[in-house]
């Protein structure tokens, strides 16, 4: 699942929304301007900037969920499961303790088909942004 790609179309398309430019620094220079591809903004925000730049005839077409939030941060910080190294795997996030417990705030179990499942529906994800771009005239290659 290519997760940095969903949030590099989310980051251009907000760019773009926003009327920034982005250049790559060069290698020798220790900073960068700020704009969408450049500041701190957790993936979740990018998807909230995302959807509130959308106009209502938007939408339904090309709204972004939240599950690649959870599914992201189950992956950066959950505990991943592999009693025979090899799938399935099992993957758990944890939230903050609270009265001596911790909520469970993820599980699954990692199959092959999950895998391929959830690259399917980041990919999809990705797709709107990048189709939501395309329809605003936003160069996208």
């Amino acid at each position: 699942m290519n997760l940095t790609a969903l949030e590099t179309a989310l980051r251009f398309f907000l760019l773009k929304a926003n009327n920034q430019t982005f250049t790559a620094p060069d290698d020798n220079v220790a900073d960068a301007p700020v704009n969408y591809m450049t500041k701190y903004v957790s993936l979740g925000d990018l998807i909230k900037a995302y959807n509130a730049k959308l106009a209502q005839a938007e939408i339904a077409k090309y709204k972004v969920d939240d599950r690649p939030v959870h599914i992201r941060d189950s992956l950066a910080h959950g505990r991943l499961v592999a009693p025979l190294k090899d799938v399935p795997l099992t993957l758990w996030k944890f939230g903050r303790q609270s009265g001596g417990r911790v909520p469970i705030e993820f599980h699954d179990v990692l199959t092959k088909e999950w895998l391929e499942e959830t690259w399917k529906y980041i990919d999809q994800q990705k797709s709107l942004v990048v189709e939501c771009s395309k329809k605003r005239g936003y160069l996208v290659s």
